[in-house]
């Protein structure tokens, strides 16, 4: 199915996937970041994260509501997101982009 004229082509937007939208995703199927995910599931959108992106969601899910982990892990496992090695260097153009310590969110998006 073709988009309409001048609308981006399905699975030809992508999305990174920040630690808040998954914690979020994983504690309310109700909004805005469930649908988020919803929509990487089938395949509307591409959907990218990296691997301490969901290293940090892991450890916040657990700190704020430990039951949501198997929902996390669920969701994980349902979706067709794509999970990067993290970046080991930060690109030259993003250290004014974002505070120190998210600094690898932005690297790994910028990838």
């Amino acid at each position: 199915m073709a988009a309409p004229s001048g609308m981006p082509s399905p699975a030809s937007v992508r999305a990174f996937l920040d630690a808040n939208v998954l914690v979020s995703a994983s504690l309310s199927t109700t909004g805005p970041a469930y649908v988020l995910l919803h929509l990487v599931q089938n395949g509307t959108i591409l959907g990218f994260t990296s691997t301490e992106v969901v290293r940090e969601a892991e450890g916040a899910i657990d700190r704020v509501e430990p039951e949501a982990a198997r929902t996390f892990q669920r969701l994980l496992g349902q979706m067709h997101l794509r999970i990067r090695p993290s970046p080991r260097r930060v690109p030259d153009e993003a250290p004014d982009l974002a505070h120190p310590k998210a600094m690898h969110v932005v690297a790994a998006a910028i990838r």
